[in-house]
């Protein structure tokens, strides 16, 4: 978005929310902050003046692509699990249970603590190796216990590595959408605001 749309954009928020989005500054955690509360005031406002926009479908987009994301990667770990049927030894196996029933306990912990709390980022961060690791030995155990043989290996391997890229191929698209919805609600909030305030520039000649 340009810098000038930009400006403009945060002149009408200053007028409006008396917010101080400072768009010509990258800003910092605090400014962050301001910026996503001017934003959702911003989408309120569109939604409460009954604006038709591309925006939701382009929020539509990367909810989707966020979703596949996490599906591709889960199942990237867990044929990676599978593929370690190879050294299914009693040493292996018992590990892995207990790994198994670490994650576990502490994915229902983390949920418990996050109805109440703010889950900081780290512990989000955590939580998604937590759960990507659950599953790859629940797919260690599964491997064993069915009996795979190691010749199937390399097919779990090629499944886990076409699994993980296209979790990146849908990771850069949901950020494209998100970018995406971002821009195309400030264009329609700055939009918004000049036909509200100027109609005759909208009329038709």
């Amino acid at each position: 978005m340009a810098l000038a749309a930009k400006l403009k954009i945060a002149a009408l928020v200053q007028k409006q929310f008396e917010l101080d989005v400072q768009a010509d500054k990258l800003g910092d955690s605090e400014v962050y902050q301001t910026r996503n509360t001017a934003f959702l005031l911003a989408r309120q406002v569109l939604i409460q003046g009954n604006t038709v926009s591309y925006s939701e479908r382009f929020q539509g987009m990367y909810s989707l692509m966020r979703g596949l994301v996490v599906v591709l990667a889960v199942a990237s770990a867990y044929w990676c699990g599978w593929a370690t049927s190879v050294v299914g030894t009693r040493w292996f196996i018992g590990g892995a249970v207990i790994v198994e029933t670490a994650a576990t306990l502490l994915l229902v912990n983390i949920g418990l603590y996050g109805l109440r709390n703010k889950v900081p980022s780290r512990l989000e961060r955590a939580c998604a190796w937590f759960f990507l690791a659950a599953f790859f030995y629940l797919g260690s155990i599964a491997s064993v216990m069915y009996g795979v043989p190691s010749s199937y290996d390399a097919l779990f391997l090629l499944l886990a590595a076409w699994a993980l890229l296209m979790a990146t191929r849908s990771y850069n698209t949901y950020k494209y959408y998100t970018v995406r919805f971002a821009c195309t609600v400030w264009r329609d909030f700055l939009a918004y605001n000049v036909k509200s305030t100027d109609p005759a520039h909208f009329a038709k000649p």
